[in-house]
């Protein structure tokens, strides 16, 4: 809302929005790899159950999902609950 509101005439295309946040603005900390990759549901539950998960260390090598340093420590197993009412 910001941009458009300093930005009042600008008009331009979904891919020229796109580069311009991906390239010249900081929004997050993700790495490149990671922050243009689509993230599912499923994948990203399996990220919030993954010990040590830190959003600012994971890419994209390969087509995996890892951390800098190397793969991805195994998942915890969801609780006996969440599994229960299928929230996994």
């Amino acid at each position: 809302m910001e941009f458009v509101e300093k930005n009042p005439g600008v008009a331009m295309t979904h891919r020229s929005f796109l580069d311009l946040f991906n390239d010249h603005m900081r929004i997050c900390m993700l790495h490149d790899s990671f922050k243009r990759r689509s993230v599912g549901w499923r994948l990203f539950m399996l990220l919030q159950r993954t010990p040590g998960y830190d959003s600012n260390n994971i890419v994209v090598k390969n087509k995996r999902v890892q951390t800098m340093d190397g793969p991805l420590p195994r998942p915890r197993p969801p609780c006996p609950l969440c599994r229960a009412i299928g929230v996994e």
